[in-house]
């Protein structure tokens, strides 16, 4: 049985393909297996048709480009809500296309994370999550892969920052560090470690200094807050 995402299937040469889109929406990645994968009524990389980009400060809205309210790099979404659709999991690539349970939101996709560090905080600040991995390697703002590790968005508001592996992470302890780059208050932080969907461990504390320049995460850093054994 042929069922392709937002689309009327057909069978065509022994493989499923579209044989109509839905309303609004678009195969605009050359790939007919997947169905109708791009809503023109509100992305804005294929706004009203595939191939038709907005441009920059432009928000899609009903399948045309309108000049946008929010800040660069940003897109008003249904609400007036200002989000940023390359790494918003509730908004990823398009105003409400969230991720499933267990994923990241990356350069507009989506992405399964087999592990995952995500920081936040809770006044305007510039907080760094930084994770030194078993081989001795630190994951952070400056260096943002390693193998399969991989760093998302480096934070000058309240978070999120993450780092997350997208493949079955190198075995050992991987220290994980919430490092005040510059605070300005005292400031809340909040960190989460994931494993798959299930939420592993928390932990919370307050910076109310910024951190001497050129600190870095270790497994002796007064900034580490958790080691996290992988199997």
């Amino acid at each position: 049985v042929c069922a392709l995402a937002n689309a009327t299937a057909a069978c065509a040469a022994g493989a499923c393909a579209v044989a109509a889109c839905a309303p609004t929406f678009g195969d605009c990645n050359g790939n007919p297996s997947d169905g109708c994968e791009v809503n023109g009524y509100t992305n804005p990389a294929h706004c009203g048709g595939c191939g038709r980009a907005c441009a920059a400060g432009q928000t899609c809205q009903t399948g045309a480009c309108v000049a946008s309210a929010c800040g660069a790099g940003l897109t008003s979404c249904p609400g007036g809500a200002c989000r940023d659709l390359t790494i918003d999991p509730a908004n990823c690539g398009a105003c409400n296309r969230a991720c499933g349970a267990g994923q990241v939101c990356n350069a507009s996709s989506c992405v399964n994370a087999t592990i995952r560090f995500s920081l936040t905080w809770n006044v305007t600040a510039d907080l760094d999550v930084a994770v030194m991995t078993p081989s001795g390697i630190v994951i952070n703002y400056a260096h943002q892969t390693e193998g399969t590790g991989t760093f998302i968005d480096d934070s000058f508001a309240t978070g999120p920052e993450t780092i997350y592996w997208s493949a079955a992470p190198p075995s050992g302890t991987y220290y994980v560090c919430a490092i005040p780059f510059r605070v300005s208050a005292a400031t809340t932080y909040t960190l989460q470690a994931f494993q798959g969907a299930t939420l592993s461990a928390t932990r919370t504390g307050t910076h109310s200094t910024s951190a001497p320049s050129g600190t870095a995460c270790s497994a002796t850093s007064p900034y580490k807050v958790l080691d996290f054994v992988v199997p």
